[in-house]
């Protein structure tokens, strides 16, 4: 293995850009003049309780995006404007439009251990440009070639983007690593196998089906199991503006879940649930759990159920008082009755009944979240009560004190799969 390789992992966290004296690298000079740089800020996610790096606008220095080519400038662009909004550092930006490929591989400062190895490993190819993230605890490399999907595997600490994405520079580069980018053919090859070794494991202990049975009868684990062979069967009803990649994966934009994250929350018929926003595997179950409303994971699994057609009795559930739950053929069920109007119709609720100054916000929330406008409204109604309190009073009757206070409470109800939730997250976000 390259001494000096080896030896640069000891040099600990690379300084800010700012307190650099690095030259610009002969690797980056072709792209120097493209518009392929951002400027980005560190920010602390408390719900997350992890530091999160933020692309900005090189215009602006407001949000920016790794998918909008309007909020990117050149590198001289870029590092003015990081001079000028104070930002914490540069990042380049790959795009479909080139054969670029990036592989981030994180802790792997620490000798002896695997994410040490497997970076070791794909550094002695001595293939393509590397240098040291700005923590000092990973490393970036940037390839030519074209990959064909995303690769993101945490508890390896191995990702790997064609496009979509940011590397923040350091400039910090990899002794002995080649002054240009270029093909990486083992590397990748090495980070690959690794990845699916890890995955195959993943698939065995969590009992995923084998030769066609399962290896245990979990229902929970079934429902999932089944959830994601016909993901495309509930995937759109829980998430109506996702879509269906190359690869097969049901994506939803962060976007669309009303967050402010870069990555994508992914559903793969054999991958299976990906959040790369919050960089966790998660499950049919728990995704329906947290965007669809359901209660606990007994109604998620149910819910998927009746998406998929399947009696929730052919995939293990049991009650724990009466054994088998029943269930009712089709033709045992009586048919339909209206219910009762005892109420007065209501009037449709429209944003023109709301203010002025929040009502574009209210139609806007509804239309990127395709959630009725009423969700948006009442929560906008319950909070601006809370800002106001017993500050403004109203007296409805002329001749008598009696006054009413701005006192609201606001409860969203609907099937799981409207965007409850997602509609709050995104007022909050904006706010």
């Amino acid at each position: 293995m390259d001494s000096n390789i080896t030896d640069s992992v000891n040099q600990g966290p690379a300084a800010p850009l700012s307190q650099k004296t690095k030259t610009f690298p002969e690797a980056f000079k072709p792209y120097r003049n493209k518009v392929r740089w951002n400027i980005w800020r560190l920010v602390r996610d408390d719900k997350l309780k992890k530091w999160k790096k933020v692309p900005l606008s090189v215009k602006t220095g407001r949000n920016g995006s790794s998918t909008n080519p309007a909020t990117w400038g050149t590198y001289d662009q870029a590092i003015r404007a990081f001079r000028k909004f104070n930002a914490t550092g540069l990042g380049f930006i790959f795009t479909e439009d080139d054969d670029l490929y990036g592989i981030d591989l994180d802790e792997c400062s620490k000798s002896g251990t695997p994410e040490y190895n497997r970076a070791m490993e794909a550094l002695t190819h001595r293939e393509t440009y590397a240098e040291w993230s700005q923590s000092g605890d990973g490393v970036h490399m940037f390839a030519r070639g074209k990959v064909e999907k995303a690769l993101k595997v945490d508890e390896l600490g191995i990702e790997i983007y064609p496009s979509g994405r940011f590397f923040v520079v350091t400039f910090n580069q990899v002794p002995n690593s080649p002054d240009c980018f270029a093909e990486a053919p083992l590397a990748l090859e090495g980070l690959t196998s690794a990845a699916a070794r890890h995955k195959e494991k993943q698939k065995a202990e969590r009992g995923v089906p084998v030769n066609g049975r399962r290896a245990t009868p979990s229902f929970f684990r079934n429902v999932n199991d089944e959830a994601l062979a016909q993901v495309m069967r509930w995937g759109p009803i829980l998430f109506p503006r996702g879509a269906q990649s190359s690869n097969g994966a049901f994506r939803i934009k962060s976007a669309d879940l009303g967050r402010s994250l870069e990555e994508d929350l992914s559903l793969h018929p054999t991958e299976g649930c990906h959040d790369f926003g919050e960089g966790k595997p998660t499950s049919p179950i728990d995704v329906v759990m947290q965007w669809g409303g359901a209660a606990d994971a007994t109604e998620a699994a149910k819910w998927l159920c009746e998406k998929l057609s399947v009696s929730p009795v052919s995939l293990g559930w049991r009650d724990n008082s009466a054994g088998v739950v029943p269930i009712k053929k089709e033709e045992d069920w009586p048919d339909p009755a209206p219910l009762p109007h005892s109420l007065d119709p209501v009037e449709p609720f429209s944003s023109d009944m709301l203010p002025s100054d929040v009502r574009g916000w209210v139609d806007d929330v509804s239309e990127r979240m395709q959630a009725p406008v009423d969700f948006a409204g009442a929560a906008i109604m319950a909070a601006l009560a809370a800002v106001l309190g017993r500050r403004v009073v109203i007296r409805p009757k002329q001749h008598d004190n009696w006054q009413v206070v701005c006192n609201l409470w606001a409860l969203l109800i609907g099937r799981p799969g409207v965007s409850k939730r997602s509609v709050c997250t995104a007022l909050h976000r904006d706010n």
